[in-house]
């Protein structure tokens, strides 16, 4: 149940990614509130915050080694973990659809844009999330529910 909810993120972060891809030119930017957020298709060569750029052997073997500490943490989760479990889903789907970018592309598809922070994604959305979460559960959540 668990790796079908991840399958299910990472059909949404693909088909966001063919519909941007589908309506926007690279650098095209398109006002959803003037000022505060565009959709701007960015093709991002590096890894997070576009660090690295055009280093493909690091942008691929990052979110690999993500992948698999993902699967590797998710053996040693207990039935009843049920937080820690939704939270390695996030990253797990997030670090499979920018590296399905990378195959598909060479880069990792960038869109949502507030303008103040760097062009991201969903999958980014849900990496982030995912860590944020995680670090949150470890530190606060009770023992039976880590």
């Amino acid at each position: 149940m668990i790796f079908l909810a991840a399958i299910v993120l990472i059909l949404i972060d693909v088909g966001i990614k063919a519909c941007v891809l589908s309506r926007l030119s690279e650098g095209e930017s398109l006002a959803v509130i003037e000022n505060i957020l565009h959709l701007t298709l960015v093709k991002n060569t590096g890894i997070a915050f576009g660090l690295f750029p055009d280093q493909k052997i690091i942008s691929f073997i990052v979110p690999a080694i993500i992948i698999v500490l993902v699967m590797i943490f998710h053996k040693q989760l207990h039935e009843g973990k049920e937080p820690r479990k939704y939270c390695l889903v996030m990253i797990l789907a997030g670090a499979t659809g920018n590296l399905i970018d990378r195959v598909r592309y060479g880069a990792v598809i960038d869109y949502i844009d507030f303008r103040i922070w760097p062009v991201f994604n969903f999958a980014d959305t849900l990496i982030c999330t995912g860590f944020g979460a995680l670090i949150l559960c470890i530190l606060f959540c009770s023992i039976s529910d880590r």
